[in-house]
């Protein structure tokens, strides 16, 4: 599962074929994006199968956890320093999520 914002890779369909309801505007979308992704897992996975495809030769989930771990803690981490809003981001059902399916911290 991908979430990513509408920076000109993002935006890309070359180079992300995804889902565009997860091509992310504004960081206050992440709070809303994450719970429905979570909530919904099997039917949002469906529409990654293209990008599936693509990488599935470069990239593995063991690969892709160890960057979505990275990413929230750093995201937690400028919270925590007051450098950003956390937008009522769930960090323990996020890392739940990623560490019950095959992660490790």
């Amino acid at each position: 599962m991908l979430l990513t914002n509408a920076c000109q890779a993002g935006s890309d369909p070359e180079d992300f074929p995804m889902p565009k309801r997860n091509v992310l505007d504004a960081p206050a979308e992440l709070a809303r994006a994450l719970p429905r992704v979570l909530a919904a897992w099997a039917r949002e996975s469906r529409g990654y199968q293209q990008m599936r495809q693509l990488y599935d030769a470069h990239i593995s989930a063991a690969s892709l956890r160890v960057e979505a771990v990275a990413f929230l803690r750093a995201h937690h981490a400028a919270h925590l320093r007051g450098g950003g809003r956390d937008h009522h981001v769930p960090y323990r059902q996020l890392y739940s999520a990623v560490y019950s399916r095959g992660g490790s911290e």
